[in-house]
């Protein structure tokens, strides 16, 4: 039984040789990089660069070496952009508060204050405020409200939507498909789709951390109370 087949049977409650194990494939089952450098170490693995593919919990991208070393049986199709809304590309060093060593996306831009706290921007633009504030000796991101004045009286919930989400572009849908295609062909994994910008009801997307100019209402604690 392979792993597809193993994940397969456990989301139909039918029996497997045993229980399935995923590690990294989505946000919620992911490894904050300092950690996962540390388990790479613990499995007698080469040191690498760790690369951050989940800026906002800094989870590092779980590889091969590891998932064929602990038997992992799912791997992630995850978009080209990240949380913060650029891609996860052409990749630069950077340095954890802690000291690890990893590789971030070109755009992953940031600025830190006399207070030594971290301000990351969306889609890497410095020309409108930071998005989210990793704290001094912080180990993630928090993310910023970044409210404008409005009239709740005078909202409009389609401009919300439509500053939030999109349809895919056609560029985006030809990646998953040659992504999707790739991991199939290659391994016999679990294949499990991680589509950030296609959540709804997500707390997180309400302050817009992947938006320079946010619209509407988005302090999450404004935005519940309206609803």
């Amino acid at each position: 039984m392979n792993s597809r087949e193993r994940v397969r049977k456990a989301i139909n409650h039918q029996g497997t040789d045993c229980i399935p194990l995923d590690l990294g494939s989505t946000l919620v089952t992911g490894i904050q990089a300092s950690t996962y450098a540390k388990l790479r170490q613990a499995l007698g693995l080469k040191d690498k660069l760790v690369k951050i593919v989940d800026p906002f919990q800094m989870l590092g991208e779980v590889d091969m070496e590891v998932i064929e070393k602990l038997g992992i049986d799912t791997i992630g199709l995850w978009l080209p952009t990240n949380f913060f809304g650029f891609k996860n590309e052409n990749w630069k060093p950077w340095k954890l508060l802690d000291g690890t060593k990893v590789l971030v996306p070109e755009k992953f831009t940031t600025k830190r204050n006399d207070e030594g706290n971290i301000y990351l921007y969306p889609q890497g633009d410095m020309s409108v405020p930071p998005c989210a504030k990793m704290p001094q000796d912080g180990y993630y991101f928090d993310l910023l409200v970044r409210q404008e004045t409005f009239d709740e009286r005078n909202l409009n919930p389609e401009d919300w939507a439509n500053q939030q989400y999109s349809i895919f572009s056609e560029e985006t849908l030809r990646y998953l498909e040659n992504k999707a295609d790739e991991l199939y062909k290659n391994t016999d994994l679990c294949i499990i789709g991680k589509f950030i910008d296609a959540s709804f009801g997500d707390i997180s997307m309400v302050p817009g951390p992947a938006i320079k100019n946010p619209k509407g209402i988005r302090d999450p604690v404004r935005w519940i109370t309206a609803h």
